[in-house]
């Protein structure tokens, strides 16, 4: 990672402490079967969230319950990824838990083995804060950033001034997830759509799901003969064609 010092991967939320007790938790599942002492009052919740954190891996995890799901039931579940806070959230729970019983037996060694776990917790997750404006950074510098959104501007401007209504947007994919075309990222056609603040606004035609009828019917206008596509966009409503060339070849774009 350019925008931090050290190796790749690191400083990455949620942390050393709490990514040591997520990779646990099948290992404090299991000594929650096997124990054969009752415990104190904190030791249901620790095996409890340590069940809730294997029960989010295997769901996010490739083949996982989350792919069955889509698979079986209905295709409705996207991003599992995105599942890390919920495994924070009870990795923080058992380190909690954990420190809260040591107030139940306080003994010197105890008390001092949990401030160095809360010390621990706290310095793990300082290097995250920050981290995703750092990373955005990196990717898309500032001076980039305002290079394309004056471009961007100035082309609503063009576009108002002309009178548009209605803009086809290429490459043409769905929403949400499209895949790269080349070098160009589809959600770059969101900064027209998200800087359009004069009235009426334009519509755009990047936002559609692949089973919206509309995704459909701008699907057949562009996959057509080239130069049969103009008559069918304006035949769907728009009145402008916008190319994103850096998504194309020259060979395409001669097409």
């Amino acid at each position: 990672m350019p925008f931090l010092s050290g190796a790749k991967g690191w400083f990455e939320w949620p942390g050393a402490v709490l990514t040591t007790i997520i990779l646990a938790a099948p290992l404090i599942v299991l000594w929650g079967l096997v124990r054969t002492t009752a415990g104190g009052r904190w030791t249901r919740p620790v095996i409890v969230a340590a069940a809730c954190i294997c029960f989010g891996m295997l769901y996010s995890i490739d083949g996982g319950l989350g792919y069955y799901f889509n698979m079986f039931v209905t295709p409705q579940i996207r991003g599992t990824a995105r599942i890390m806070p919920f495994l924070s959230f009870f990795s923080l729970v058992i380190v909690l838990a954990s420190v809260q019983s040591v107030f139940d037996r306080p003994t010197w060694a105890r008390e001092v083995a949990a401030g160095l776990a809360m010390a621990a917790l706290v310095g793990s997750m300082l290097p995250s804060v920050g981290l995703l404006e750092r990373k955005q950074q990196s990717a898309y510098p500032r001076a980039r950033m305002d290079v394309h959104e004056a471009m961007a501007r100035h082309l609503l401007e063009a576009a108002h001034a002309a009178n548009i209504t209605a803009v086809l947007q290429l490459p043409h994919t769905q929403w949400p997830q499209p895949g790269l075309f080349r070098t160009f990222n589809p959600y770059g056609h969101l900064l027209l759509f998200m800087l359009d603040d004069q009235a009426p606004p334009i519509r755009w035609s990047f936002g559609a799901s692949a089973p919206m009828d509309s995704y459909k019917a701008v699907t057949k206008a562009v996959n057509g003969a080239p130069d049969e596509m103009p008559a069918a966009a304006a035949a769907l409503g728009f009145d402008a064609v916008l190319v994103e060339k850096q998504a194309y070849d020259k060979a395409e774009l001669a097409a």
